[in-house]
């Protein structure tokens, strides 16, 4: 288990059905974040869900990295990381979130999730409820706000398993590397 370990943060699934196919595909177990494996894992694969730009579990598995370990972080959130502003963002609040020496090893890839107000904790629609208030009073809309605006209450489904193929490559690049 030394070489590369993947870990996991999901409250509604979508970061876990993307860390179970990588699982699968490595042929690895998915562990929780934070996983004692992690200070002995030369690779950890951290996949966890983006609420109010802070990625679940990412803090606590940085914390248990041995000190030489790559992080991967795989975030897994609504935003559309094809918009390069949004991309930007995503990357810029990840990077805040872990000690300055995990930045240097740490590369990051986002993929999208899914969204299902019916599933969501009253926390979280009521974050969702504020985030639409303040779109709605913006005199200037981006495409990505429109789209808030219009899942607003139901549902969305952005998962997609052939977005994993750059993070998959990337680590699999990795391992031959340090063969």
């Amino acid at each position: 288990m030394g070489r590369c370990v993947i870990t996991c943060a999901s409250i509604y699934g979508s970061s876990r059905q993307y860390a179970d196919e990588l699982g699968r595909r490595l042929g690895l177990p998915v562990l929780p974040a934070g996983a004692p494996e992690c200070s002995a894992a030369g690779i950890v694969i951290h996949f966890g869900g983006l609420y109010a730009g802070t990625m679940l579990g990412l803090k606590k598995t940085a914390c248990a990295l041995g000190h030489s370990s790559l992080l991967v972080a795989v975030t897994v959130g609504i935003a559309d990381p094809s918009v390069p502003s949004n991309a930007d963002k995503i990357r810029d609040d990840v990077m805040k979130a872990v000690p300055e020496e995990v930045r240097s090893r740490m590369s990051v890839f986002h993929l999208r999730g899914a969204l299902d107000y019916s599933r969501m904790t009253f926390r979280h629609r009521a974050m969702m409820w504020m985030l639409c208030r303040y779109i709605k009073s913006k005199d200037h809309r981006t495409d990505e706000d429109e789209a808030v605006l219009e899942s607003y209450g139901g549902s969305a489904d952005f998962i997609d398993l052939s977005s994993l193929e750059s993070a998959e490559s990337f680590i699999r690049s990795v391992l031959e590397k340090d063969e």
